[in-house]
């Protein structure tokens, strides 16, 4: 037997629906973005006051242990539960 596969001609307008629900889909994709933005967005954004300057919070920065300051003494005391196992390379 001989199969016989209808394909649809270029005057169908079967596909022209798609455009539609794509301008559709783009809407409401917009309008849940809108949404979003005035009931997350506005009040986060209208509740921005600034910290006042006497919170009562005391921070002390501590000096590091080897000297060093900034990431470079943070590294430093990693080395023992680091990739390398328990013997690591800094090991004391």
């Amino acid at each position: 037997m001989t199969t016989i596969v209808n394909t649809p001609s270029s005057g169908d307008n079967s596909a022209s629906g798609m455009g539609a629900g794509m301008i559709l889909g783009i809407i409401v994709v917009i309008l849940v973005i809108v949404v979003f933005f005035f009931v997350y967005g506005l009040p986060a954004i209208s509740n921005n006051t600034p910290a006042p300057q006497n919170s009562g919070l005391n921070v002390t920065v501590l000096p590091s242990a080897t000297g060093a300051t900034g990431a470079t003494g943070a590294t430093g005391a990693t080395g023992a539960t680091g990739a390398t196992g328990a013997t690591g390379t800094n090991a004391r």
